[in-house]
């Protein structure tokens, strides 16, 4: 039974999931449509997956419940099925790809009138599964990989040479680029204007800032791409692939698909995100709600209200959502709110805590060991503090994080799986990195000396006084 009311939540045995920074609208269309008969079904999945987010402004904690008539695992155990079967790795591909490419075409068709919009949404929140497909594909491939592989040695080694996606993600075609036109006679503001029309939104993600034409007039200039690192000449060597079975290979080659459509997908919604932010703008200026910031913390219903005229009640719930709000799956294309001290004591009981801990223990992606300064990096607010050498600690890392990676002596991450954006960047850095802690960035305050042992996957806190 979908919960109804508060005590019905704090009754299940829900789990963190993910954090990330996003729309509430976004969030409320997940929610509404992922159980829809064209959400999770059309990828031949079971529906019923219950949700509930807790929003502080456009930042959001994910949680979910694992077991029971509404749990996750029955979808994370239809997604390892379907992704054992080749043909099944190959339709998602191109599935992806059709829903993306109609995706872009509708955003861009559309009008700040009422029935524009709600198709609009619509789709929106059907494509949401898009980005639990690879989120969640990570996760449950990652883990079957590392249950196949056992105690096989040399396992980064293996998931970069397996694993490596065939699709260029947008940054590495933006790279490859900036690379071809190195040592050649450039028109460096016409180039610049080319290239940030071309790739302007990549940081963008779902509320980030996209990169301006003086960004790149920057980065013609000053040569501030890196080239891509070499991986290292070992990579392929004494592997024993024969060793490898045949479904270890599978599994791996899946999880290259998953990273590059993890990384297609990302940004498919960063140029949707860019696109219809001029018509939330108006929107906001034409009702008095400030900007397309102060629109993405109502629900989509109430920003087609807009549309139609119906402008009372916005604004209340605008400052009531951006200090503290939570919302969660309360029936079939049923999404309910609730505020406060409700909230509040959600979070104590399920809200992870470090608990006086001073280690973590997550997944290689990287092998190595360092010993350095921690950073705890929420996002770009951040960046101003992290200095050369430091280790950098985040919940999570995306493409707009790279000018701080390319300094860092190693990556944690709470979240993700061998396909996650940390988890690619240390391999084609070579940088030691361990994700999927949990906890890390609760356990670990800035200026902490850390220990990372990506060996073993445990980075631990060093006892000055000792």
């Amino acid at each position: 039974m979908f919960p109804k009311n508060q005590s019905q939540i704090l009754s299940l045995p829900w789990e963190y999931y993910i954090s990330r920074n996003l729309p509430i609208w976004h969030d409320e269309l997940t929610l509404l449509y992922n159980n829809d008969a064209r959400g999770w079904p059309a990828y031949d999945l079971p529906a019923n997956y219950l949700q509930l987010r807790v929003h502080r402004g456009d930042f959001a904690d994910f949680y979910h419940v694992m077991s029971g008539p509404y749990g996750r695992d029955k979808l994370n155990r239809g997604l390892l099925k379907n992704l054992s079967e080749q043909k099944y790795v190959d339709f998602s591909i191109k599935y992806f790809k059709e829903r993306c490419g109609k995706f872009i075409h509708l955003t861009k068709n559309l009008e700040a009138e009422s029935k524009s919009m709600e198709k609009f949404f619509e789709f929106y929140g059907l494509s949401c599964c898009l980005l639990d497909f690879t989120a969640l594909g990570s996760k449950v491939v990652t883990n079957k990989i590392l249950e196949l592989l056992g105690d096989f040695p040399n396992q980064s080694e293996i998931f970069a040479y397996y694993s490596k996606s065939k699709m260029l993600s947008p940054m590495q075609n933006m790279e490859k680029e900036l690379s071809d036109l190195r040592g050649k006679k450039i028109n460096i503001e016409r180039e610049a204007k080319r290239l940030h029309k071309k790739y302007c939104w990549i940081p963008v993600s779902f509320v980030g800032e996209p990169w301006s034409e003086a960004h790149f007039v920057g980065l013609l200039k000053n040569n501030l791409i890196r080239s891509k690192a070499e991986r290292p000449s070992s990579i392929g060597q004494g592997l024993s692939p024969s060793l490898l079975t045949p479904e270890a290979k599978h599994y791996l080659c899946a999880l290259g698909v998953i990273a590059g459509l993890n990384e297609y997908r990302k940004g498919v919604f960063s140029q949707v995100s860019l696109i219809i932010r001029p018509l939330l703008d108006k929107l906001a200026k034409d009702h008095n709600l400030g900007t397309w910031k102060d629109i993405n913390l109502l629900a989509h219903n109430e920003i087609i209200d807009l549309s139609r005229g119906k402008d009372g009640y916005q604004k209340r719930l605008i400052e009531k959502r951006r200090k503290l709000c939570m919302m969660y799956t309360s029936g079939l294309h049923k999404v309910d709110f609730l505020y406060g001290n409700d909230v509040l004591e959600f979070e104590k009981k399920f809200k992870p805590s470090a608990n006086g801990e001073k280690e973590v223990k997550g997944i290689v992606a990287n092998r190595g060991k360092v010993v350095g300064t921690a950073k705890i990096i929420s996002g770009p607010a951040d960046f101003h503090k992290f200095k050369t050498g430091d280790i950098l600690i985040a919940k999570m890392t995306s493409v707009d994080f790279l000018p701080i990676m390319k300094k860092a002596s190693a990556f944690i991450t709470d979240e993700g799986g061998l396909a996650c954006h940390a988890a690619i960047i240390s391999r084609e850095y070579n940088v030691p990195c361990v994700i999927g802690t949990g906890k890390a960035t609760a356990v670990f305050k800035d200026g902490d000396e850390v220990e990372v042992d990506a060996e073993k996957g445990i980075v631990r806190k060093i006892d000055q006084n000792v």
